[in-house]
């Protein structure tokens, strides 16, 4: 095989996603310098993961149920914004984990949580949340501001409604959770932000409370 041949092999392709409301085709540019760095780091025995970095204003623009990505300010305003935009509200833990690669290509990531403190929307005692993205065998789809989720977390979800695909979002992002933790002294809290703003700790009590008379 020629040397000419083997860059013709290695050009990048269109990637495309559905279930967004319409197909999204991946910047080829921005797919071939990934491509670069996973053929260097092949030649020093490394795999690399594929991963196709989705920018963040289209799901302002495609995801119907309300905009994930509304702006808001200040504490109290963001709670009451996230909890009206919400179509479902509960604390739950997280009982499995599983990315998923549809047949179209896409990634998906399902969790299967326990729902401990239902506030807002209709549940069961355990629920299937599908949320875009995840990486399935060395090929990734990652969301900019999409906050981590673990097996064993508890969190404060604020999600959207499902779309065509079934998916859910949180709302704002990052600021649809919020991580419930322990501190050493014993008291529950709950942990809000840590992927582009400050950390906020808060009283789990007030922050339940708070919850509930924003949900009105």
């Amino acid at each position: 095989m020629t040397k000419k041949d083997t860059n013709q092999e290695n050009s990048p392709k269109a990637f495309k996603i559905s279930g967004l409301g319409e197909n999204i085709e991946s910047n080829p540019q921005k797919s071939w310098e990934k491509d670069s760095c996973s053929l260097s780091a092949g030649r020093q025995g490394v795999v690399m993961p594929r991963v196709l970095l989705l920018i963040p204003f289209l799901f302002g623009v495609l995801f119907t149920a309300g905009n994930p990505l509304a702006a808001s300010s200040g504490s109290d305003h963001d709670l009451d914004h996230i909890a009206q935009k919400a179509d479902w509200i509960c604390e739950v833990e997280i009982l499995s984990k599983e990315a998923v690669m549809l047949a179209n290509g896409t990634i998906e990531t399902r969790f299967v949580v326990s729902t401990l403190t239902p506030m807002k929307g209709t549940m069961s005692r355990t629920e299937e949340i599908r949320i875009p993205g995840g990486e399935v065998a060395g090929r990734g789809m990652m969301l900019p501001g999409m906050p981590e989720f673990e097996v064993g977390e508890r969190h404060i979800l604020f999600l959207t409604e499902k779309n065509d695909k079934q998916w859910r979002m949180p709302v704002d992002f990052s600021k649809g959770t919020a991580r419930v933790s322990m501190k050493a002294s014993g008291e529950q809290v709950v942990i809000q932000g840590g992927h582009e703003g400050a950390v906020q700790v808060q009283s789990y009590n007030e922050y339940v409370q708070r919850v509930f008379q924003a949900i009105g």
